[in-house]
């Protein structure tokens, strides 16, 4: 009786072993699928680990896509990705050259030497937040006639922050 208790005990935890590393493996190869660098070679990071340490998530948090908007002033990568502990949809743009942004809510700060680093030396990091009925914060970004990169936040409710490095230039509310 105890040996056949133990052998299903056995069995189960196997099973559920091997059920968790289908589900793991699933989630990694998804990942693995999205393009890093844009079709015109703007790279957005040389892995999915590094991509997820430069807009600041968690090993768990999922990425669900990259777009691109390129032109001859400037590179970005649209990454839309979901945290571990929500089912909601987040973006936040990363890129290089020059940029224009309108928000109410704006939020500055420098890029970190680790972020530049990560970054291949880049100029900047948009993500747009929001909190109580402003939850469902997204960047959108458009590339205009000119050239010109333009991003805004889905809501006027929402925050932008917009990270940057020395040498970055952009345009607020342009």
């Amino acid at each position: 009786m105890k040996k056949t208790a133990f052998i299903l005990s056995l069995t189960f935890s196997l099973v559920l072993l091997f059920a968790a590393c289908e589900q793991e493996q699933i989630k990694t190869q998804g990942e693995e699928e999205l393009q890093l660098t844009s079709p015109t070679g703007f790279k957005a990071a040389n892995s999915i680990s590094e991509l997820k340490t430069l807009i600041g998530l968690n090993v768990n948090d999922n990425l669900t896509s990259i777009e691109y908007l390129e032109s001859d002033k400037a590179n970005a990568a649209i990454v839309t990705f979901v945290k571990a502990n929500s089912k909601t949809k987040r973006t936040v743009a990363i890129g290089k050259g020059k940029i224009h942004f309108e928000s109410n809510n704006l939020i500055y700060k420098k890029l970190s030497p680790a972020n530049q680093k990560a970054q291949n030396g880049g100029s900047w990091i948009i993500s747009c937040t929001g909190t109580g009925d402003c939850n469902n914060c997204t960047v959108q970004g458009t590339v205009d006639a000119d050239g010109n990169l333009n991003f805004s936040c889905s809501d006027s409710c929402c925050d932008m922050e917009v990270k940057t490095n020395n040498e970055a230039t952009y345009n607020i509310g342009d």
